[in-house]
């Protein structure tokens, strides 16, 4: 079965001397080394009150995320080396110091801070549970009797009753917090509870279901491919293990939604690592590379692994199901794709284009989303080297980056941090009535932004991208007019063009053509333009030519000299590759 590795020997001895899995034990080592050589974080009272009084969540946070990411790290350590002790006495004493706290929720998600709140369940009280009822059965047989005890009693109050004591209001709200919760609890019951899990199965069912609720039939995640790692990972995550757990007969990702969803992914990466940033997003993402690869072997050529993309085995909240994940399904056979040509989300509207050259994304939909910003019309371009015209994606969480009086007073999620119009002094507002609608035209897409805005200025406001198919090649249409000697070196005569001193002869080697036309409300615009390229000797170059190196940032101009030396076109690169 799919979680059967956990407590295989064999498998483990494959992962410490198999060829295939060296890199994942090289990314093991240096995690190790950043993460796990100096001594266990400490928690104190003081950092604790800090996001009370201030809102800020890094100083309690970064402590409390450090020692999940040791447990993920060393408990794998454990399992690949199993004789080394000293990674063994490390594990024990950073399980004994997470049985520890006061809680396992963080100060920004209790819901008084004077109230006495260990048992209380959020994202990261669940994903411990999960954590630690997947370790306590990784190492049953090593784990001492009064560690496995104190791991079975800290369970059972802070995760098993405080779910049985009543309902959560995550359980019906239709974001990641559904699937994370409800997920790992389930997990939990399923390692430490089994015989409990179908009393609680109708609410982890219930939550699941909400949670699929928020994605609409295109699968678009409008938080943001971040959360859609992790909101959707942990609904595989507890999928797997339910499908295991039921020897195959409960199978949530067999529902046709989940594959919809499953590809979001693939559409998301632009170029290379550079991603779509909308909502609370990333311009540079990696991959999750476990559950990428259970994605790729549950739905095949479906599903493509991006290609020319970093992964990640373990994210800086130390997600123990997603590093668990990138051991038991890694799979080096697995073959990388590129997603090509363009994909309109229709419900969602979102729009995303590739091309050799670029890559394109923009954006519609409401004020009223979740992780909203107020972005309607917001687009970006993308070549290798990063997003050029950019979307500024997520800022730093605090208290007021989620309270409603704050939220859209922080740059990145207002209309001023994003490339959309302001009309009349009057930004975008938020709300469900504030909405866009993005259709594709002939040659482009269209975001019509009429009712994105609380403002009488406008009648209607629409914003339009076009983009530029492929050149035709015109050689053989020519050739079948009769132009024929012009592409023939030894017939043609371009000797009034230029004399070569090596005895060859110009002849056309490509013919191009571009046209452009574009109707809208205002009237018609019309372009076109026609490339003749020639053969060696077309751009004839002096025999002593100029060399100019440009190992630096520089400024650059076109110039008419024949009409005043006027300037026709500037320019500055900012970088040289």
């Amino acid at each position: 079965m799919e979680f059967s590795n956990l407590n295989n020997n064999e498998f483990w001895k494959k992962v410490r001397e198999c060829d295939d899995y060296q890199f994942l034990r090289e990314e093991l080592t240096a995690l190790y080394k950043k993460n796990c050589t100096g001594e266990l974080s400490l928690l104190t009272y003081s950092d604790y009150c800090i996001f009370f009084e201030t809102g800020s969540r890094k100083e309690y946070e970064e402590g409390y995320f450090l020692r999940r990411r040791r447990l993920d790290i060393l408990a794998v350590l454990c399992k690949i080396y199993p004789d080394n002790e000293p990674y063994f006495k490390q594990l024990e004493n950073t399980i004994w110091a997470v049985l520890d706290e006061y809680s396992w929720a963080l100060p920004a998600h209790v819901p008084d801070r004077n109230s006495y709140v260990p048992e209380f369940i959020d994202l990261f009280a669940a994903e411990t549970g999960y954590c630690l009822s997947e370790m306590k059965s990784m190492f049953s047989g090593r784990l001492s009797p009064l560690m496995v005890s104190r791991i079975t009693f800290e369970l059972d109050r802070r995760i098993i009753k405080s779910f049985y004591a009543g309902r959560y209001w995550w359980e019906s709200f239709p974001n990641n917090w559904a699937a994370v919760c409800a997920g790992s609890v389930g997990i939990t019951f399923l390692y430490e509870r089994p015989e409990l899990f179908y009393a609680v199965k109708p609410r982890i069912d219930g939550a699941m279901k909400t949670f699929l609720s928020s994605y609409k039939s295109d699968g678009v995640c409008r938080e943001g491919l971040g959360y859609w790692n992790y909101g959707f990972g942990y609904f595989c995550y507890y999928a797997a293990h339910l499908r295991t757990f039921s020897d195959g007969t409960d199978n949530l990702l067999a529902l046709p939604q989940v594959k919809t969803i499953a590809k979001f992914q693939q559409q998301m990466f632009l170029k290379g690592s550079v991603t779509v940033s909308f909502a609370d997003g990333s311009d540079n993402s990696s991959y999750i590379l476990g559950l990428t690869h259970f994605l790729k072997a549950e739905f095949g050529d479906d599903f493509i692994i991006p290609k020319k993309v970093n992964h990640s085995i373990l994210d800086t909240c130390g997600r123990s199901g997603a590093f668990s994940f990138s051991f038991l399904f890694y799979n080096k056979k697995l073959i990388s794709g590129e997603s090509a040509g363009s994909c309109l989300f229709a419900d969602s509207a979102w729009f995303t284009m590739r091309n050799k050259t670029y890559a394109f994304a923009a954006k519609g939909g409401t004020n009223d989303e979740p992780h909203n910003h107020n972005d309607l019309g917001s687009f970006i371009l993308a070549d290798e080297s990063g997003q050029l015209v950019c979307d500024l994606g997520c800022g730093e969480y605090t208290r007021q980056y989620f309270e409603p009086d704050t939220r859209y007073s922080i740059l990145c999620n207002s209309s001023l941090g994003h490339g959309v119009p302001i009309i009349g002094g009057e930004a975008q507002r938020e709300g469900a009535e504030f909405f866009a609608a993005l259709c594709k035209t002939e040659n482009g897409i269209c975001i019509d932004l009429t009712h994105a805005y609380q403002t009488d200025a406008i009648k209607h406001i629409k914003r339009r991208f076009g983009f530029s198919e492929n050149a035709v090649t015109l050689n053989d249409a020519l050739v079948k007019m009769g132009m024929t000697d012009a592409f023939d070196d030894s017939k043609a005569d371009f000797s009034g063009m230029a004399e070569l001193d090596d005895g060859n002869s110009l002849c056309i080697s490509r013919v191009l053509h571009k046209t452009f036309i574009a109707v809208d409300e205002r009237g018609t615009k019309a372009g076109a333009a026609t490339v003749v390229e020639m053969t060696e000797g077309a751009a004839y170059m002096p025999e002593q030519p100029k060399e100019v190196i440009l190992d630096r940032p520089f400024v650059y101009m076109l110039v008419d000299c024949e009409n005043g030396n006027a300037p026709i076109f500037i320019g500055v690169t900012a970088s040289v590759r």
